[in-house]
């Protein structure tokens, strides 16, 4: 089982409570500082929490390239007169042009003519989650 130190505390604590502070026991604790990836020779890699670090710039890089691409769609749509006449595709292509800007806006300073697909699929996931959001926001207004 996974606790954190706060848990384990109160688990602790309750164990106390229960049994006594003189009650045996045994333990094994690992924190991330603890854990290592190893390569096919045993050496170490990376430690857990670069792995952590890794992750949390990841998902800080999804929400800023969901900004990013908000941003160039509003400001492509709402540059358009009220009433113009485009299709489904014009549509798509504006999306699929907007989400290429916010790419690049986020590579700037790095070569870049190359859109990664995790890029790209964290983007549409980031925007089902924000539709799905609006959804339950209307749901909840109209109840």
């Amino acid at each position: 089982m996974n606790y954190t130190l706060q848990q384990l505390k109160d688990r602790v604590e309750t164990l106390i409570e229960q049994q006594g502070e003189n009650a045996h026991c045994a333990a094994w604790i690992y924190t991330k500082e603890d854990c290592h990836l190893k390569d096919e020779n045993g050496d170490a890699m990376k430690q857990l929490a670069e792995i952590e670090k890794e992750e949390w710039e990841r998902k800080e890089r999804s929400e800023t390239v969901l900004r990013r691409y908000n941003h160039f769609y509003n400001e492509e749509c709402s540059g358009m007169p009220h009433g113009t006449p485009i299709t489904p595709e014009h549509m798509q292509a504006m999306a699929l042009e907007c989400m290429v800007d916010a790419l690049i806006c986020e590579n700037m300073n790095v070569e870049y003519n190359v859109i990664a697909i995790d890029d790209i699929k964290d983007l549409i996931a980031g925007l089902y989650k924000q539709s799905d959001e609006f959804l339950e926001r209307v749901r909840k207004n109209n109840e």
